[in-house]
């Protein structure tokens, strides 16, 4: 069997596209940010409504951020700059995403 270019092209695309999402997948950046000590927000894994994919947001110490329409939440009040960090590193933008869990923060409960 011989291979066109152009063959070959399309299989080394499809191999790097499977590998960038791999790389950027929502679960193994969720894996990083329980090792940097957050802890799963309420409404982690639901449905983003508000979000477009590759983007996170910072509220009330609560980290979310949208992966294939999924947002993930994570409280990360003491560990917010190192998370921000990992997941700007894992290719995500700032962007507005809206967050429910941060309005259930504790600390904010008397504010209002």
């Amino acid at each position: 069997m011989k291979l066109t270019k152009e063959a070959l092209k399309q299989i080394i695309k499809e191999e790097l596209e499977a590998v960038i999402a791999e790389a950027t997948d929502g679960d193994s950046l969720s894996q990083q940010l329980i090792k940097l000590g957050c802890r799963e927000g309420g409404e982690w894994g639901s449905r983003s409504k508000s979000g477009e994919d590759g983007t996170y947001d910072y509220n009330n110490g609560y980290i979310g951020f949208v992966d294939n329409g999924t947002l993930y939440e994570f409280y990360c009040q003491d560990q917010a700059r190192e998370a921000m960090k990992a997941v700007e590193a894992a290719g995500y933008r700032k962007g507005s995403v809206a967050i429910p869990s941060s309005m259930k923060n504790p600390g904010m409960q008397n504010k209002y």
